[in-house]
């Protein structure tokens, strides 16, 4: 799934977030982080990441397509899975979406391409 152009560009009619509510984001993300697992989710090891980045049936679908799709490798697929635990913890959602997922996916698929 593709996010929206509008998701990725910024919607010209909403609001858009100022650095000092960006900061205070991340700031708060990295608290729960620490809080939860006692670390930063980029650290993760294989095992941790199973324990702490869990996916509903729709996600893992959408995650197991994305492999498939773009020749992801289980390491790759865990710097995704990371990085969706990311996406939810800055939007404090206890549990890893589908957007998460798929703007995880995003984010690898643009990295695949300038590597």
């Amino acid at each position: 799934m593709a996010m929206p152009v509008e998701h990725l560009l910024g919607d010209v009619s909403s609001e858009t977030e100022t650095s000092a509510t960006v900061a205070l984001r991340v700031a708060a993300a990295r608290q729960l982080q620490m809080r939860r697992q006692g670390k930063l989710n980029a650290r993760l090891t294989p095992s941790e990441v199973t324990r702490f980045c869990g996916l509903e049936r729709e996600s893992r679908v959408l995650l197991g397509t994305a492999m498939s799709r773009l020749g992801l490798s289980a390491r790759a697929c865990h710097r995704v899975l990371k990085l969706a635990r990311t996406c939810a913890d800055l939007a404090n959602e206890p549990q890893i979406r589908r957007i998460d997922v798929a703007e995880a996916v995003q984010l690898r698929a643009l990295d695949k391409l300038t590597c």
